[in-house]
C-alpha cells in the first residue's frame, strides 16, 4: 500500500526521500503512522475553480435568506477597514500630541 501511495500521488524524483523516511522507520507501528500522515496529506483533493465557484452558487440562497451579499460584503469590508485605519490614525496623533506635551513639561 505504501508503494502504491508514492506511485499514485508523487512525481518519481520525490519518491526516494519518502522511501528512505519509510525504511528509517523503527517499527510497524511507526511505519503505520507514517503511511496515515502521508496518506492524508498526499492524497488530499485540491479545489477546482469549477467546484469552488459551485460551492458559492450553493451559499447564495442561505446568504440572501440572511440579507448578506457578495458584493455589498465587500464593499462593507472595505468601509470598515478605511474607518478602522481612520481611528488609528487618530489614536497616534494623540499619542503623538500627548507624548509631545509631556516632553515639552519636562524641559521647563
Amino acid at each position: 500500500m505504501w508503494h502504491e501511495l508514492l506511485e499514485d500521488t508523487l512525481p518519481p524524483d520525490k519518491r526516494p526521500l519518502l522511501q528512505a523516511s519509510w525504511e528509517r522507520a523503527e517499527s510497524p507501528s511507526e511505519r503505520y503512522m507514517l503511511f496515515l500522515e502521508y496518506s492524508s496529506y498526499l492524497r488530499k483533493q485540491e479545489v477546482s475553480e469549477e467546484e469552488k465557484e459551485e460551492r458559492r452558487k450553493q451559499l447564495e440562497p442561505l446568504l440572501k435568506q440572511y440579507g448578506l451579499d457578495k458584493e455589498e460584503s465587500d464593499e462593507s469590508s472595505w468601509t470598515w477597514m478605511i474607518m478602522l485605519s481612520l481611528l488609528a490614525l487618530l489614536a497616534a496623533v494623540v499619542y503623538y500630541a500627548m507624548f509631545r506635551a509631556e516632553e515639552k513639561e519636562q524641559l521647563l
